[in-house]
């Protein structure tokens, strides 16, 4: 059956009601649209508008977005200084993508920071190294997008963070699967409690990520959103990305890095920076991962309000296990050996005294 919602002259349709979990967001996505007289807009930004070729990867986040919001793929070069007035006032959030292709010029950098300035939103998405996912390879990456995030006092730094939190990974070929956690690509559930952006999230992934060095700015109010467990480390300078080659990490280097953070200026102007560029990709998102909700609920929050926060993501498909210390696993393993056969050893005694 399908549903259609009306109200004076417009008309909003659901041809087919299939997708139950999201029949909520669906239903009020179609009513948000009723009672809005012009839709917010959403730009995307990358240096190169055909860096990740003929398929875009950020199709299914687009998509879900176009349900609320004017989507659109913005190429700073093409705004000239006499539009600047009408750039600031157009685009409810951009969203910054590093594809490793090439660097923002200054005169974009700077019209980045004239809109973050004026009071609006931005997301970045970026990472602190390049690397050639064929060879595992590492270079310095290329996007200078350090020259806007670093201003306001986020850093991306040049190293890849490593986790015992990990994603596990498909290593197989072809013909069979042979699936391992992989350090680099790291779990985390250890959100910022204080904000809204992580309602009903389990968990995100961030495949290859750097961390992000946080520096009080004047007139900047920086949160920490997203950090990793205390379980974690870096590599930098010298890199060994092959799963086989991974050096164990000594003890001292172990603790928690941030990887996600909010910076807000005193014009309201929020930017959320993320180290990895792959964190919004379709391939790079985990089953039950709550990577494309996290986004959904930044871009809801900055360009509606929050109107539709949280709701996507009510219907929860995959519970993790929560990240327990060496100690805690001892006292698990010991209760399920020895518990159950002192219960019975309970049990019989009780049997035992009855009879006398």
């Amino acid at each position: 059956f399908g549903i259609v919602l009306s109200s004076n002259d417009k008309r909003e349709v659901i041809p087919q009601v299939s997708d139950y979990q999201n029949l909520e967001y669906n239903i009020t996505s179609a009513l948000y649209r009723l009672t809005k007289t012009e839709m917010a807009k959403v730009a995307f930004v990358r240096e190169s508008q055909g860096g990740y070729g003929q398929q875009d990867p950020l199709n299914s986040l687009k998509k879900v977005l176009s349900q609320q919001y004017t989507v659109v793929n913005l190429d700073l070069s093409t705004i000239k200084e006499e539009d600047t007035n009408t750039f600031l006032k157009e685009y409810a959030t951009i969203v910054l993508l590093d594809s490793g292709t090439n660097k923002y010029s200054p005169e974009q950098i700077q019209l980045l920071k004239k809109y973050y300035e004026s009071g609006k939103n931005v997301i970045v998405f970026a990472d602190g190294i390049k690397i050639d996912e064929r060879t595992l390879t590492v270079t310095e990456a290329d996007h200078n997008l350090n020259e806007l995030t670093a201003t306001y006092g986020a850093h991306i730094d040049y190293n890849a963070v490593l986790s015992t939190s990990a994603e596990y990974v498909n290593f197989g070929n072809a013909t069979s699967q042979f699936l391992a956690p992989y350090p680099f690509w790291i779990r985390s559930n250890l959100f910022n409690k204080k904000s809204g952006l992580f309602a009903n999230i389990q968990f995100v992934t961030f495949p290859w990520s750097s961390s992000l060095s946080l520096k009080k700015t004047n007139k900047i109010a920086i949160t920490p959103l997203i950090v990793t467990s205390k379980k974690s480390w870096i590599q930098k300078d010298t890199f060994s990305l092959s799963p086989n080659t991974i050096p164990q990490p000594i003890q001292r280097d172990l603790k928690e890095f941030v990887l996600g953070a909010m910076l807000k200026n005193n014009k309201g102007g929020e930017m959320i920076v993320i180290s990895s560029s792959r964190f919004p990709l379709e391939q790079y998102i985990s089953r039950g991962g709550g990577n494309l909700d996290f986004i959904l609920n930044a871009i809801d929050t900055f360009s509606s309000n929050g109107a539709l926060s949280g709701i996507r993501s009510r219907i929860v498909s995959f519970y993790p296990l929560p990240d327990l210390s060496d100690s805690q696993k001892d006292i698990y393993k010991y209760m399920a050996i020895l518990l159950f056969p002192l219960l019975w050893g309970i049990y019989g005694v009780i049997r035992l005294m009855k009879r006398k």
